[in-house]
């Protein structure tokens, strides 16, 4: 059960790192956009802002130990 219980972990962390390169992806091509001529006009009027990259600490991404 415990093994079964970190190759969960181990996926779940997995599907995240993968979510989180997905973001950061679209959001770069949201931020060129953004910068970019002549959407950056468009943008400007219409409110919109550069996003933030997500990024996470090497201890976030790193896998939780249930049992040591």
């Amino acid at each position: 059960q415990f093994l079964h219980l970190q190759k969960a972990l181990t996926e779940i962390e997995e599907q995240l790192s993968a979510s989180r390169r997905s973001y950061n992806m679209t959001a770069t091509q949201y931020n060129i956009l953004c910068e970019k001529f002549p959407s950056n006009f468009i943008g400007k009027l219409g409110g919109f802002s550069p996003k933030i990259l997500f990024k996470a600490t090497v201890q976030e991404q790193k896998v939780p130990q249930v049992f040591e």
